[in-house]
This record gives C-alpha cells, structure tokens and sequence, in this order.
C-alpha cells in the first residue's frame, strides 16, 4: 500500500511542480534585528516609519529604535513618521527633532524632496491595512539610489509551528499578514521594487527558561534558516536597477 501511495506521488509530482512551482532556498543568512539595521543606516539620510513602537514607546526607554538610529545617522539626518500621536508627542518632548505625525500607508508630499538614503519599515507590513498601497506609497518617496529596509515576522517560523502543534496560534492582535522569503519577494515586485538580498533575523531575548528555549531555537537555525523568526529585506527601485545597468560601461 506504500508502494502504491509512493507511485501515485511519483506521478501527481510534474502535475503540483507546474500548478504550484517550488522555489529552492539557498544558503540565507541569519542577523540580529537591530544591530543589522543600525549597521546599514550608519551615517545615511533615513526615514523611519513607525518610529514611535507605539504604544511601547515609554516602556522601551533608551532602547527605542529611533533614539538609536540617532546616534549612527545624527539627528539631522533622521526623521520619523508615526500616526500615534502621544508617541509623536512623547518623542518632541525628549527633543526628537524632524517628526511627522501621519498615516504610513499615504506618502505625505512634504516627504517627497527629501531624498532619503534609506526608507526603514521594521515590522510595518503586517500591521497595514492595504500593503500594496502603503508599498506604492514608498516608491513615491524613493530615487534611483534610495534603499527600503523591510523586516516582518516570518510565516515559516518554527516557533509558529511549534505553537501550531498544540493548536494554537500566537500573533500579536494588529497582525494581519504572514509573509516568507518568497512572497514578499513577489509582493514587492508587483509594486516597482527589486529585492537585492533577502535572508532572515532571529531574536534571542528573555530570561531563565525563556532564553534557554530561544537559545536552543536559534541553535536549530543550523538545519535551516527558513525556521528564523523573521525576514529581512534591503529593496531598490526597478527602474533605478534598469538606469544603472544601462549607465554601466560595456553593458548592452
């Protein structure tokens, strides 16, 4: 009966590979979150999105992305955009300069002449409402050498799964998207970006048994990387890909 079951698969096979292709992972690096996205915006023109983490920006302390982001960029070289207002205003207090109160998801026209070297979306996606609309909303504020750095959760994670084996689901309740390395590929090409490198973070964080248990976890990244916790993303324009190869000398 195996043997049959085996030879049915055999032939259903060349069927599923054209209605449903397999795209093969290669070796994937794993980072750390924050100090990955600290090393790149070291020294460059940014624009963080989201940068209040409301409503975790009083309890984050020094440890708030955006004031760290301040220390690599300098204060004149960062500025935030956030629709939660107490966080805006929170952060004025502390004297974050270059803040903007708005929704994520619409370019906002004093936004656009700006030139920012670096586009941060961290954790954003998943929360939007319409990530089509928020990623065309990007583009608007990009050149040709701008950079988007996108990080989301991770639908292959294998602490989902393991949370999956005792039927249950832990997501944060503003979710409402899972993406892979591969799907958000494919979204972002539908909306004029090019992923130049996609690989994936893991965090290790806690304490006691917790930390154990993330350490063991991030110990099993070695089978896999596609069980990391998350996706990381660093995207340009299309069209800025295409002017530079033809700019290139002897390309044609």
């Amino acid at each position: 009966m195996v043997c049959g079951s085996m030879r049915i698969l055999d032939e259903l096979e060349p069927l599923l590979m054209k209605t449903t292709p397999r795209f093969p992972i290669r070796k994937a690096k794993v980072v750390s979150r924050i100090p990955e996205i600290l090393r790149l915006c070291q020294g460059r023109k940014v624009l963080h999105l989201g940068c209040t983490d409301s409503p975790y920006t009083n309890m984050r302390g020094e440890d708030l992305l955006h004031f760290q982001l301040g220390k690599v960029t300098g204060e004149d070289q960062l500025w935030g955009l956030d629709s939660s207002e107490d966080g805006v205003e929170f952060l004025k207090h502390r004297g974050v300069k270059n803040l903007i109160l708005g929704d994520v998801e619409s370019a906002l026209p004093e936004l656009r002449n700006l030139e920012f070297d670096i586009i941060l979306a961290g954790e954003i996606i998943e929360h939007v409402g319409n990530p089509g609309r928020f990623l065309a909303g990007l583009t608007e504020l990009m050149n040709d050498s701008s950079e988007l750095i996108l990080t989301t959760v991770n639908g292959t994670s294998l602490k989902g799964f393991i949370h999956a084996l005792f039927r249950r689901e832990k997501v944060h309740p503003d979710h409402n998207y899972y993406f892979s390395y591969r799907t958000v590929q494919q979204l972002l090409s539908k909306f004029g970006l090019h992923c130049d490198e996609v690989y994936y973070y893991q965090e290790v964080q806690g304490a006691g048994l917790t930390l154990m248990m993330e350490k063991l976890v991030a110990w099993m990244l070695l089978v896999t990387p596609v069980w990391s916790d998350g996706v990381f993303v660093r995207a340009s324009l299309s069209r800025g890909r295409e002017s530079k190869g033809r700019e290139e000398p002897g390309s044609s």
